[in-house]
């Protein structure tokens, strides 16, 4: 029996796009707290997101995009070291911390609340245009219709909290997972159970931990003998992870044809060129 574990994330559904409407709430978000230079911030927000999204994309960088990672990088390793010495990993992809990290740049330091509202704005607005890829929708079909297994694994939204205090961010696994559930929607509401989505809280893509849980369910309810399928966007945190935790056959839905095919993995523009 094939049982099939899935990304969620810019694998089925569009997440990371951060398309015009996304940043215009995000500005006015900024606007409504009073708060100055909103469109530098949200510009900056745009830059430093997508210097992060294009290295899990594994896009090339330049020498200098390098560098304003790195600085990003370090100083999301400050705002978040009670919660890398509780949990072992830094939570990269937290928006709380990029709308933080872009206002410290023009000199606006946010209070908890202020964070807290811009983010939900944010969030809210993302929510709302997240589309099913067409070739995912119709993949997803085909296993349901077809009573063929398989699990979702996504990343955690990393939905933090600032403390005012302490000027560092906090993590409830609990929490965030609760948020991310709930923005799952159009998933659930195919008939996928919730018990059958695995997260990244409180452990986290790349850590393999998340696809052992999803293999020892499948095993128990299909059997040991199964043949196991990944199906990612992400190289490194998705099918390297998969590969460790024990996942047999490794697909890379590689959409960006400037990237450069990984010969480690059956490489495909889009689900259309899977067969079930």
């Amino acid at each position: 029996m094939k049982v099939y574990f899935l990304d969620i994330d810019d694998c089925l559904i569009e997440t990371s796009r951060l398309g015009k409407d996304e940043l215009e709430a995000l500005r006015t978000a900024l606007e409504k707290l009073g708060l100055p230079r909103s469109a530098e911030i949200t510009a900056e927000f745009k830059k430093s997101f997508h210097l992060l999204y294009d290295k899990h994309q594994g896009k090339p960088k330049t020498t200098e995009d390098e560098s304003e990672l790195e600085k990003y990088m370090d100083r999301l390793k400050v705002l978040q070291s009670e919660i890398i010495s509780k949990w072992g990993q830094v939570k990269k992809w937290s928006r709380e911390c990029f709308i933080y990290i872009a206002a410290e740049k023009y000199g606006v330091k946010l209070t908890s609340q202020q964070v807290s509202f811009s983010a939900r704005l944010l969030w809210k607005s993302i929510a709302g245009h997240t589309p099913f890829y067409p070739d995912a929708k119709a993949f997803l079909h085909k296993l349901i219709t077809r009573k063929i297994p398989f699990y979702l694994i996504s990343s955690s939204d990393c939905r933090l909290t600032f403390d005012d205090r302490k000027n560092l961010f906090y993590y409830e696994p609990d929490y965030s997972k609760k948020l991310k559930i709930g923005r799952l929607k159009k998933l659930t509401g195919m008939g996928i159970p919730e018990e059958n989505i695995f997260l990244g809280d409180p452990f986290d893509k790349p850590d393999p931990r998340i696809f052992r849980q999803a293999l020892a369910k499948a095993k128990k309810v299909h059997g040991p003998g199964i043949h196991t399928v990944t199906i990612g966007d992400s190289p490194e945190n998705d099918l390297e992870p998969a590969a460790v935790a024990g996942i047999k056959e490794l697909v890379w839905i590689n959409r960006h044809a400037t990237l450069k095919s990984n010969h480690r993995f059956l490489t495909v523009p889009g689900f259309d060129s899977l067969k079930i």
